[in-house]
């Protein structure tokens, strides 16, 4: 009796485990960043930054932009899992252009020297243009 009551224990803690752990991960905020104050001290951190979208590319199903907001452009990078999942809640990325104002939660990196900005999963939200 001891041990199936240990069991009971033993499951229903790591249940409450799992539930609290996804409320933190969901309703984590993250801090909105000016582009301007983006350095090699963010690599590797989630920011959340908005702004204007600038030289919109695409390439082998990915897409490549400049997001501007005043104080500085950072290269925003959207791999083409990432639009897939956009796509799935009903934000059509091949609409983006020039102006428009969006709203991204990414994960800041460094390529080729430069920093860039990935999206995390389908954080972003397209605000229509500016």
């Amino acid at each position: 009796m001891k041990e199936k009551n240990l069991t009971i224990f033993c499951v229903a803690g790591v249940v409450f485990c799992l539930i609290t752990l996804y409320i933190v991960l969901n309703y984590v905020n993250y801090i909105h960043v000016n582009v301007g104050q983006l350095d090699r001290y963010f690599v590797g951190s989630a920011v959340n930054i908005s702004g204007s979208v600038k030289d919109v590319k695409t390439s082998n199903g990915h897409m490549f932009f400049d997001l501007e907001d005043g104080t500085g452009s950072v290269k925003i990078v959207l791999w083409e899992d990432t639009i897939k999942l956009l796509e799935m809640k009903n934000v059509n990325t091949r609409e983006l252009k020039n102006g428009d104002y969006v709203n991204i939660i990414g994960n800041v990196q460094i390529y080729n020297g430069e920093l860039e900005v990935i999206p995390l999963r389908e954080n972003l939200i397209i605000r229509g243009g500016g």
